[in-house]
């Protein structure tokens, strides 16, 4: 075989593989299956992969309205007797106003609609007046800043108690598989706490 025909050979082999030079050259394969093309979003969603989900703000936007309508119209007392109502004091919370119809002889706590009840789950009216007088005049004799200061003080013993003992603990287990065994029932034990 000359210089020549083995270079037309070599040629043709490479064109059909898809590599090589010459004219032709980078064409596909005869048997080569098209390319598709890549999306960025294509990820099959398995139970509890929670990262192959995207959050829409919108929707979130949405849920939290609906959520907002939801407990306004489940806690309203619809139909509550007026005349009731105004000879009442104003500014009364709805929990205060059904403990006083159930009390009085002339207002039938049967009478009107209200799907949840003020003594189960309070009203956003009556929360957020809650919420007011918190802020103002505290709680059980402190303030809120004391009940916050509180609270954060729990959080920063706790997390130094147990970086100062699960930093050492986590590494042990890391680097030595005895103490990982030994070690490993105490701390899924405590995994739920």
């Amino acid at each position: 075989m000359s210089e020549h025909d083995r270079a037309n050979l070599e040629q043709s082999v490479g064109t059909a593989a898809g590599i090589g030079g010459g004219v032709g050259a980078g064409a596909p394969a005869l048997f080569d299956e098209p390319k598709a093309k890549k999306r960025s979003d294509n990820k099959t969603v398995t139970f509890g992969d929670a990262g192959a989900v995207r959050s829409l703000p919108g929707w979130a936007v949405a849920g939290a309205l609906f959520a907002l309508v939801v407990w306004f119209v489940s806690t309203r007392a619809w139909g509550f007797p007026e005349a009731f109502k105004s000879n009442l004091e104003t500014g009364l919370s709805d929990r205060e106003y059904y403990r006083l119809c159930s009390l009085a002889s002339d207002c039938d706590v049967n009478g009107f609609t209200q799907i949840v009840s003020p003594l189960t789950f309070p009203s956003p009216r009556d929360t957020f007046n809650a919420s007011i007088e918190l802020f103002a005049d505290g709680y059980r004799n402190f303030t809120i800043w004391q009940h916050i200061w509180a609270s954060l003080w729990r959080v920063i013993r706790g997390m130094f108690w147990g970086s100062l003992f699960g930093i050492p603990i986590g590494l042990a287990m890391g680097l030595s598989s005895r103490a990982r065994g030994f070690l490993d029932p105490m701390v899924e034990g405590f995994r739920v706490i």
